[in-house]
């Protein structure tokens, strides 16, 4: 009894996810990088060819919730980048391109520019 309630808590945890995860489609955030990949392969997630980031936005927390991937970007780790979201991954991850194209932004705390 006990597995099936934890299990139909588990379901229902996910279809809540998925549902606000697809809500931002379409949608501009701001997004902190965590990872630079100047080759587009971020470990464990699927990326294009190029530069891409793997960040998160004011509402995920770091380790613990999901991920933005987001493709053509080159910003280093640390920077806050502009982005809309594309679509989703197999694992509810979004996906998105930074705004704008090629977007300069600062890094927190260093004073140097950061591309996007």
């Amino acid at each position: 009894v006990a597995e099936r309630r934890r299990d139909a808590v588990v379901a229902a945890r996910d279809e809540v996810l998925a549902a606000t995860q697809r809500a931002l489609v379409g949608r501009e955030l701001e997004v902190l990088v965590d990872e630079a990949h100047a080759d587009g392969r971020a470990e464990g997630l699927s990326g294009a060819a190029g530069p891409c980031a793997v960040g998160r936005g004011d509402m995920d927390a770091p380790e613990v919730d999901l991920v933005t991937i987001v493709a053509g970007c080159d910003a280093p780790v640390g920077a806050r980048v502009r982005v809309v979201v594309e679509g989703l991954d197999a694992e509810q991850n979004l996906l998105a391109r930074p705004v704008g194209g090629r977007e300069r932004r600062r890094a927190k705390g260093r004073g140097a520019e950061a591309g996007a």
